[in-house]
């Protein structure tokens, strides 16, 4: 597949629209338009590889760039967490430290 046809490469140049999440020189990131998972983009790099199975040494760079930024630019904004509240595994810890302490009171108390 060429350049012209490679619909990442569309995508960087403008040509289909996205919701860009970072952009530098090297590559560009965008939201999936069918998100898997509440945190789902792409990263890509601007030069065209048609396929993984292309990459060679000389991608070494733009590959580990890559393999980098996807953590960096995985981890939600401070405001969505927040916004989400406790995990459920925090809640069922919370609710078990209550049930010990309250164990642990009324065996206190029965003494």
């Amino acid at each position: 597949m060429s350049a012209q046809d490679c619909i990442f490469c569309k995508i960087v140049r403008g040509e289909i629209p996205s919701r860009k999440v970072y952009e530098d020189g090297e590559v560009f990131a965008f939201h999936d338009i069918h998100p898997a998972a509440p945190v789902h983009f792409m990263i890509v790099p601007k030069q065209h590889i048609a396929s993984l199975a292309e990459v060679d040494e000389s991608h070494r760079a733009i590959m580990g760039k890559i393999m980098v930024l996807a953590p960096r630019k995985g981890k939600p904004p401070a405001k969505a967490a927040a916004k989400a509240g406790p995990s459920k595994a925090a809640v069922a810890a919370k609710a078990a430290s209550a049930k010990a302490a309250a164990e642990a009171a009324a065996g206190i108390a029965k003494k």
